[in-house]
C-alpha cells in the first residue's frame, strides 16, 4: 500500500513539474511574441535612426511577469527570431544586420532591462511607488546609455552629440511606459485582492 502511495505521489510531483515546465516556456514565448508586436509601434524620428516605439514597454513586462532571468530568457528568444528572420524587429529590419548595426546597444540594453525589471518585482519586501518609479526609470536610462554608446560609434560622433540623438528624445516616452507598467500591474493586483476576498467569503 505504502509503495502505491509513494509511486502516485512520485508520479503526480512529476506531472506538476512538467506542467510548470510547460506553462513557463509558453508564457516565455508569449512575452517574445509581445515585445515583437510592441515593436511595431513605431513613430520614425528625422533626426536620429532610432524610432520611437513601444519595445521596451513589452520588456519590461516580460521582466516584471516572469521573474529576471526567465524575464531575460523571452528578450534572448525575441533577438533569435529577429536573427533567424521573422519580421518582429522595428521598420521591417531583418537578421544579423540588425542585431549588429547601430542599434545594437539598444538590443544588449533589453537584456539588462529586463532582467533589473525582474530583479525588482521578485523582491518579497515591498517597496514605495517612489521608489519603484524611480528604479524603473534608472534602469530605462542604463538601456538607453548602453545604445547611445553603440551609436555614436556607428554613426561617427562624439558621446555628448550621441545623448541627443540616442537618448533625450525617448526619456518621456520611458516615463510614459513606466507610469503605465506601474499602473497596470496595481490594477491586476486589485483585482487578485477582490478575487481573493470574495473567495474567502
Amino acid at each position: 500500500m505504502d509503495n502505491i502511495l509513494h509511486a502516485r505521489t512520485a508520479q503526480s510531483t512529476k506531472k506538476f513539474a512538467y506542467d510548470t515546465i510547460l506553462i513557463t516556456t509558453i508564457k516565455v514565448f508569449m512575452l517574445s511574441f509581445l515585445i515583437g508586436l510592441l515593436a511595431k509601434v513605431s513613430i520614425p524620428l528625422y533626426f536620429t535612426p532610432v524610432p520611437l516605439t513601444g519595445q521596451t514597454l513589452g520588456i519590461m513586462i516580460a521582466g516584471a511577469t516572469l521573474g529576471s532571468r526567465k524575464g531575460a530568457l523571452s528578450v534572448l528568444l525575441y533577438l533569435l527570431e529577429g536573427f533567424v528572420g521573422l519580421p518582429v524587429f522595428t521598420q521591417g529590419s531583418l537578421g544579423i544586420l540588425a542585431l549588429f548595426g547601430p542599434h545594437a546597444g539598444y538590443f544588449l540594453g533589453f537584456i539588462v532591462q529586463a532582467y533589473l525589471v525582474g530583479k525588482l518585482f521578485e523582491k518579497k519586501t515591498l517597496s514605495s511607488n517612489t521608489f519603484k518609479f524611480f528604479y524603473l526609470l534608472s534602469v530605462c536610462s542604463l538601456q538607453l546609455g548602453l545604445g547611445t554608446l553603440v551609436l555614436a560609434m556607428f554613426m561617427h560622433i562624439s558621446p555628448l552629440e550621441a545623448i541627443w540623438v540616442g537618448l533625450y528624445p525617448f526619456v518621456l516616452g520611458e516615463i510614459a511606459k513606466v507610469l503605465s507598467l506601474m499602473g497596470g500591474i496595481e490594477i491586476l493586483q486589485k483585482i487578485s485582492c477582490c478575487k481573493k476576498t470574495s473567495n474567502n467569503q
